[in-house]
């Protein structure tokens, strides 16, 4: 600037009136989410060209390929999603990374994990200024650059659950900066407050997942068999058990409410059982089988009855096949040459 002489240029100094418009400093107190930019359509945009359209497509083509590529990514989203079920490999054996492990999805743990990595490299001391006041400095502070010599003030009360630092950078995205990482470690926080912990960045952020590996066979009686159930059941079971086993009263709660369930389950017969004894040969009506819920209301345990598909059944093979009623000709030359049936 001061090379060129641009210091008092109309155009330069109408942005510098309006530096509180679109210089990051300023933003620091607005959350945003990672998003401080149009990264998501520009991502969008590189996804579409790479995979779905060109040139040379069609303006007919490009609304079908854009719906494909609508539902590719909420795919890849639904698939994240459900890999994120997954326990994730721990940073340290601290009781505050054990409730980030536990919250948190894959892709936030590792953001969280590699700013771990980092707060390994700074010194923290008390302020004497102010209480529960830390400051947090890089270990190689003599360097030449700004950020490394700055110390950035920490706040960090235990037992009111208050923690903020000065570079804001929970405020801004919702996620914990290495300085306050560095503090929790320093401090041996054990348990950060529900509200630190927003659930967009946790598992439970998507409670319907769309994508689901576990594909549903088209075979059977009702077109599910015990194998898909099974698929289905298996995951949700051990979660629950993983629930139960975290401490003495949930552990205690959990086995009351499942002998409770498993009691009420038990009385439902089986799809076997169920067609032998309601079925009748010939027949296509079935007696409902009726229980009683816990809260005193009537349901039916039986499943609803199988609705026969459209369209043409499919033809069996016979042994007697009937014979053609089309009559076979053999032709034969006679002796003046012409050919006769």
């Amino acid at each position: 600037m001061r090379e060129y002489g641009l210091e008092e240029h109309p155009a330069i100094r109408a942005l510098w009136d309006k530096s509180s418009m679109w210089m990051a400093p300023y933003f620091k107190s607005v959350y945003c989410g990672r998003m401080t930019s149009t990264q998501r359509s520009e991502s969008t945009n590189r996804v579409l060209k790479d995979g779905f359209v060109n040139h040379t497509t069609s303006l007919h083509m490009f609304a079908k390929r854009m719906l494909e590529a609508i539902q590719h990514m909420d795919h890849m989203e639904a698939q994240e999603t459900w890999y994120s079920e997954a326990p994730n490999v721990r940073a340290c054996l601290s009781a505050f990374d054990d409730q980030f492990s536990q919250k948190y999805s894959r892709n936030v743990y590792k953001d969280y994990t590699r700013n771990y990595k980092n707060s390994t490299t700074f010194e923290i001391r008390a302020d004497p200024t102010e209480e529960n006041g830390y400051l947090v400095r890089h270990a190689k502070g003599t360097g030449e650059f700004c950020w490394s010599k700055h110390e950035f003030k920490v706040h960090c009360d235990k037992v009111r659950g208050e923690y903020r630092c000065e570079c804001m950078r929970w405020e801004h995205t919702g996620l914990f900066c290495s300085h306050l990482i560095r503090a929790f470690t320093h401090l041996q926080v054990g348990k950060i407050p529900g509200r630190y912990i927003l659930k967009r960045y946790t598992r439970d952020a998507v409670s319907v997942v769309e994508w689901d590996r576990h594909d549903i066979p088209d075979i059977g009686p009702s077109g599910t068999t015990q194998q898909m159930r099974l698929s289905k059941l298996i995951p949700i079971v051990m979660a629950v058990a993983r629930s139960g086993s975290r401490s003495d009263y949930a552990f205690e709660e959990t086995m009351r409410r499942v002998n409770e369930m498993r009691q009420v389950i038990d009385t439902i017969p089986a799809d076997g059982a169920e067609q032998s004894n309601t079925a009748q040969e010939g027949s296509d009506e079935r007696t409902p089988i009726e229980m009683v819920a816990p809260d005193g209301s009537r349901i039916s345990a039986s499943a609803p009855p199988v609705v026969p598909t459209k369209g043409r059944k499919r033809a069996t093979a016979t042994k007697n096949k009937a014979p053609s009623s089309h009559t076979t000709y053999k032709r034969k030359k006679t002796d003046d040459g012409m050919m006769c049936r």
